[in-house]
């Protein structure tokens, strides 16, 4: 379970069947916005981010396209809108408020730290710089 904020917390559940040649897992994300009170829940893409108990994003696959789907909640996670369709296969996000966040992305072959400062709808890549003696 992850603490989002004093009240709101994120419960990861994952199931799966094992007993075929081709097992099947599924993962469930439960958030809730009031210590426990209310939950709601869905079928997890499993890289889902809030920075408090509404805004998240999440990477999702494209039903209508071989790429991916960037998508961010405002309504903590009943509904979620497409900010862009981007080449990465993975993603794992860390933002900090509604518009700065990091991003460690991976295209399969290839990994990548990026930043947005707009709320995920631009991206740039974190390079690290040396120090010149």
């Amino acid at each position: 379970m992850d603490q989002i904020d004093a009240y709101a917390f994120l419960s990861k559940w994952r199931c799966g069947t094992y007993y075929s040649s081709a097992p099947f897992v599924f993962e469930y994300d439960y958030p809730t916005p009031d210590g426990g009170r209310n939950w709601t829940g869905w079928q997890a893409a499993g890289n889902e981010n809030f920075v408090d108990a509404a805004a998240g994003w999440r990477l999702a696959a494209d039903p209508d396209a071989p790429a991916m789907r960037l998508q961010q909640t405002v309504d903590g996670g009943r509904t979620w809108s497409p900010i862009k369709i981007v080449n990465w296969q993975s993603a794992q996000f860390d933002f900090v408020d509604a518009q700065v966040g990091r991003t460690l992305v991976s295209d399969g072959t290839n990994t990548a730290l990026v930043r947005t400062l707009d709320g995920g709808q631009t991206w740039a890549e974190i390079r690290p710089e040396l120090a010149h003696p």
